[in-house]
């Protein structure tokens, strides 16, 4: 029974994920080890769906049409208002506490440079590259 209910999620996921073309899916948002770690495996389809709604009501993900233009990464979503940034290559940066004030106001699609920074704790510098602000960040997870 549960080979099957996997199967059914994996016949329908194209389906539920994007319906209403406004809403994503929770695995667009969460890799699968995420939603085994915080447990959010074990919720039903339609409270993923009503996670993955207030995931984008509250500013935690921004659907975009288009990403990495020219292999040019680009913000992808901002988590915790600046607390960590998720890149169009699916990468999770976390953000130096003393520039999360200035990584909150980064929004979806603004093309990025990853640099090696002098800082220790977060070894490298993402550029934005629309304002040419530099935030210090470190290789992260959700």
């Amino acid at each position: 029974m549960r080979h099957l209910s996997w199967m059914m999620v994996a016949i329908l996921s194209p389906l539920l994920c994007f319906g209403d073309n406004l809403t994503p899916s929770i695995n667009d948002i969460m890799s699968l080890e995420d939603q085994k770690a915080t447990g959010v495996i074990r919720l039903t389809q339609e409270q993923k769906r009503a996670l993955a709604e207030w995931f984008v009501k509250h500013g935690y993900y921004q659907m975009q049409a288009s990403v990495n233009y020219n292999n040019t990464l680009t913000v992808f979503l901002n988590i915790g208002s600046g607390q960590k940034i998720m890149l169009s290559d699916n990468t999770v940066w976390e953000v130096s506490p003393d520039d999360q004030t200035l990584a909150s106001s980064w929004l979806g699609s603004n093309p990025v440079q990853l640099t090696d920074s002098s800082n220790q704790a977060f070894p490298y510098l993402m550029t934005n590259l629309r304002t040419q602000q530099s935030i210090k960040v470190k290789k992260s997870s959700l």
